[in-house]
């Protein structure tokens, strides 16, 4: 198993209205060796309970193009308190070689803060 921090006290933030936007992380090599990515991420700082965070999981060949693979955690209302959000891909699709996460950020009308840190455990064969 291959555990590794992506992201450190990343500041995720929605689009005007509370609009979903996405943060794309660098791609990393790695998914060949890897029948399922999972994903933990940890809720440190927040606007609001109202705030909605998610991940979505990128695939690809060669480090440079990328298809949506599956999306491990939903975009999700965090509520209260400091918490952590946990999702996997889909174990009926393979892995590209090249993976690349999308954190996303959404609002409920207004626009909307959060502090994450994001970590990755890759599965073997």
């Amino acid at each position: 198993m291959l555990f590794r921090r992506l992201a450190s006290n990343l500041r995720l933030s929605s689009g005007a209205a509370g609009a979903l936007a996405e943060y794309t992380l660098d791609p990393h090599p790695g998914g060949h060796t890897a029948k399922r990515a999972g994903f933990q991420v940890v809720i440190k700082q927040k606007s609001t309970d109202a705030v909605k965070v998610g991940i979505r999981l990128l695939t690809g060949p060669d480090g440079k193009t990328f298809l949506l693979h599956s999306t491990p955690i939903a975009s999700t209302t965090v509520g209260s308190g400091i918490l952590m959000l946990e999702g996997e891909s889909n174990s009926a699709k393979m892995l590209g070689e090249w993976l690349q996460v999308g954190a996303t950020c959404e609002g409920n009308g207004n626009i909307e803060w959060a502090v994450v840190d994001i970590y990755e455990i890759l599965t073997p064969f």
